[in-house]
């Protein structure tokens, strides 16, 4: 599995070769991943409800595809970009759970909630725990408004026009998508283990310094110890004698 996720991810990581953060690295490979099996998602639904004629939802996953694909450029040709790219990443994720809820499907999905833990995932994951926390809360309101209005969203959101996505594309989708979080998880996770292993080494050439430095240390004290006792033996003899010929003050 590890040399799948290799080949998935190359191009991420091509894109951060020179750069030591393990962490930056996860973000970084997290939000590729997360871009990438959207356009794979994207291009599948296309291909099966457009003989079906969802027009609704043709459009939908091709304005989508679109964006993500312009995202996915751009965060391999800029990485410094990955924030802003994060955040419509992240802002697209939360359109889709609302619409899902309240303009296609009308309930709380798998599809839906599927896409909550992902922005909730990527939020905290890419953006840090502040930011993480505005995304999750955003993103869980529409669950909170479907629970209070009894899950009769029509009438509140009627809109008959929609177009529910046909099968197979939802079962797909729903597979991708664990397939993505499943992915997303792992690389934080090697991201997290490797943080770790890079700290032991770490600490592990600290002692190793630390004992040569005590070596060097008691090296120069028995030498200058030594050094003490060799230069005080005659010098305490010539202290003697030349205070004998200062006190005697001989005519010599």
């Amino acid at each position: 599995m590890h040399k799948l996720l290799t080949q998935l991810t190359l191009p991420a990581t091509n894109a951060l070769k020179n750069e030591d953060d393990n962490y930056l690295r996860s973000r970084f490979i997290i939000c590729y991943t997360i871009l990438l099996f959207s356009i794979i998602k994207g291009l599948i639904v296309i291909g099966i409800v457009l003989p079906l004629q969802q027009t609704t939802q043709v459009a939908r996953a091709a304005i989508s595809t679109l964006v993500y694909g312009a995202l996915l450029w751009r965060l391999l040709t800029k990485s410094s970009a990955l924030k802003p790219i994060a955040h419509i990443m992240l802002g697209m994720g939360i359109a889709l759970v609302w619409s899902s809820i309240f303009l296609y499907a009308k309930q709380i999905n798998l599809i839906a909630l599927q896409f909550l833990f992902m922005v909730i995932m990527g939020s905290f994951y890419i953006l840090g725990s502040r930011l993480g926390i505005i995304y999750a809360v955003v993103c869980t309101a529409p669950i909170v408004v479907f629970l209070a209005v009894g899950g009769n969203v029509e009438t509140y959101f009627d809109n008959t026009d929609f177009q529910r996505l046909a099968s197979p594309a939802y079962e797909l989708m729903a597979a991708l998508n664990f397939i993505t979080i499943i992915i997303c998880q792992y690389m934080f996770y090697e991201a997290f283990m490797q943080n770790i292993r890079d700290k032991e080494a770490l600490n592990n050439r600290l002692q190793v310094s630390m004992l040569d430095a005590q070596k060097l240390a008691a090296t120069k004290s028995s030498f200058l110890s030594t050094m003490s006792h060799e230069l005080r033996t005659p010098l305490n003899s010539v202290i003697g004698i030349t205070e004998m010929l200062i006190d005697d003050k001989p005519e010599e």
